[in-house]
């Protein structure tokens, strides 16, 4: 199994790591992956080696993960039996379970890393194409990953932020990957005067529904980084109105002009995104992008 590079513990804010891919015999035998020399050195530094060994078909002890899910960027503590399954050997398994989240299939790529601080380790699965493009060190490979993470929810968002407020959501649409408050976008874009927060002399056309010019809410601090802050992401202090053409550019631009943007509203966010408890450096928020 290999251990983490740099590409990877940079990618998922790790200290140690390793992958490996899940094979058939793995995802249809006993549901269960062996754990490595690689995965032994994460779990040791954390449990130290003092797992059971047992060859009985009783349920295994449990131990606390982070199971992560890197389509969402979220992780919830859950926890997942592992066990020395012979009385002798170092062979040692770590076994799925559906409702814990890790519950990889076969060929996809399963992984646990360790982060600093963090009590638990992590481990989660996903395809080897979705990995590998996360953990890219290529900035274009990394720029299509998050477009596709953002284009998932964000239109179905602006468009809530931009209907009446007492319009009727379609029940599919009530409940968004990254839970963001429409009633909070309307107010960022009512506080700006609807003007656009990089370029107040950008010219939209105006909205059929609120006879404004049209605008679209950013959060500065990308709102699918919560589970890195213990406060709320989703307040006016990080929500910033742009015209369409400078949000795509936030997103979508070079590194060049995205840094520039970034800066500039950051420079004039920072203190009230402090005050918040969104306390981060210029370059901590720069890392998000």
């Amino acid at each position: 199994m290999p251990r983490f590079q740099q590409r990877h513990l940079s990618a998922l804010g790790a200290i140690d790591g390793a992958y490996s891919n899940v094979t058939q015999r793995e995802a249809g035998g006993d549901k269960s992956v062996t754990v490595d020399r690689h995965e032994k050195a994460v779990l040791f530094d954390v449990y130290g080696d003092d797992f059971a060994r047992t060859s009985a078909d009783r349920s295994p002890p449990t131990r606390p993960f982070n199971v992560i899910d890197l389509s969402l960027g979220s992780f919830a503590a859950k926890e997942l039996a592992i066990k020395y399954p012979k009385e002798s050997g170092a062979e040692l398994r770590l076994y799925f379970r559906r409702d814990s989240g890790f519950y990889p299939e076969s060929g996809q790529v399963w992984f646990m890393f360790r982060r600093e601080n963090e009590p638990l380790p992590f481990i989660g699965s996903c395809s080897s194409a979705l990995f590998d493009s996360i953990t890219s060190d290529d900035d274009v490979v990394k720029a299509v990953q998050r477009d596709f993470a953002l284009d998932v929810d964000d239109d179905v968002y602006q468009k809530l932020v931009a209907a009446p407020e007492d319009a009727v959501v379609p029940k599919e649409y009530r409940a968004m990957r990254y839970e963001r408050s429409a009633a909070v976008g309307r107010e960022a874009l009512e506080s700006a005067g609807y003007a656009c927060e990089f370029d107040n002399t950008h010219e939209t056309p105006l909205s059929a529904v609120t006879g404004q010019p049209i605008m679209e809410v950013h959060h500065l601090v990308p709102i699918s980084k919560s589970a890195e802050f213990r406060c709320s992401l989703d307040v006016l202090a990080n929500v910033v109105s742009l015209c369409p053409n400078c949000h795509s550019a936030i997103h979508r631009s070079t590194k060049t002009v995205q840094v520039a943007m970034l800066q500039k509203l950051f420079g004039d966010r920072r203190a009230a995104m402090a005050a918040q408890g969104i306390d981060l450096t210029e370059e901590g928020l720069l890392g998000f992008y």
